[in-house]
């Protein structure tokens, strides 16, 4: 990992929010992040992510079995506290308390939790996604066309429930929001290039999904979805987390400053994290 590039970055998020004054906001948020995990992965808070955070804090004590560690007892003790409060602001200019707790009633009926546990199966293996774009990127940079990810043969009747079930979801203009944010670093000739990419990733990433889906997820599972997801309320969590995404470096900042916080108070020294710790 390039450490020095990592830190840069961090230092270059300065935005700072401000924390929402509705404990019960707060607390309906946390409720809806504990029972629908796959709402929040756009944000990017993964094992990955905090452990990359814990190689820049520890620096050179860096240890790979206690960032583990670390990050297992953040993940079960903290994490959804310190996610619910820097989401709070974006979320209560689009969801309110009686919609949050809606979405949360869904999601942990019967259904709705066969719905997540088969939805988090068929979403198991994230590198095939990482792969998929990668290789998108360096190949049409270099001057190749993209290679297309060739449908399985599913049935038909599969395919269209899914497409509609990925279209009401919303998943797909939150991924590609992540891309969005680079097109302000691309000339007029490179863009022309970017745009062919992020379409061509979008195509895949379609395609990629479903593949995953078929033999994991069965129809009653999309349909509970396509119902969940043509709810007002779900439409507003997605727009709350489309804002997210059109804020990253207020978001990253807010959240990597209570993860380090959190760190520090298991007795993690990190003086040259400290402009990071202030708020």
């Amino acid at each position: 990992m390039k450490l020095h590039k990592y830190i840069f970055t961090l230092f270059l998020l300065t935005s700072c929010l401000a924390v929402s004054s509705q404990p019960s906001l707060n607390e309906a948020i946390k409720s809806f992040i504990q029972s629908t995990p796959s709402a929040i992965k756009c944000l990017g808070v993964t094992n990955s992510y905090l452990t990359q955070t814990n190689a820049a804090a520890m620096l050179f004590d860096y240890d790979e079995t206690k960032s583990e560690q670390l990050v297992e007892k953040y993940m079960k003790e903290e994490m959804a506290d310190d996610l619910a409060e820097t989401l709070a602001p974006y979320m209560e200019k689009h969801i309110n308390l009686e919609e949050l707790n809606e979405l949360t009633t869904k999601m942990m009926t019967e259904k709705g939790q066969l719905f997540q546990s088969h939805w988090r199966q068929a979403n198991l293996v994230d590198s095939l996604v990482e792969n998929m774009v990668t290789e998108t990127i360096n190949k049409i940079m270099s001057g190749d066309n993209a290679t297309p990810i060739q449908v399985l043969d599913c049935p038909d009747n599969y395919k269209q429930l899914f497409m509609q079930f990925y279209k009401e979801m919303g998943e797909e203009d939150l991924f590609i929001a992540k891309f969005d944010i680079a097109d302000i670093f691309f000339d007029s000739e490179q863009s022309v290039k970017w745009e062919k990419i992020k379409q061509s990733i979008k195509d895949n990433h379609r395609t990629l999904q479903l593949n995953k889906s078929y033999g994991n997820m069965t129809d009653d599972d999309l349909k509970f979805g396509l119902e969940l997801f043509q709810t007002p309320a779900w439409k507003n969590q997605i727009k709350a987390m489309k804002e997210v995404m059109n804020h990253p470096g207020e978001f990253s900042m807010v959240f990597t400053r209570k993860y380090l916080n959190w760190l520090k108070k298991q007795g993690i020294e990190m003086e040259h994290m400290s402009p990071l710790l202030s708020e």
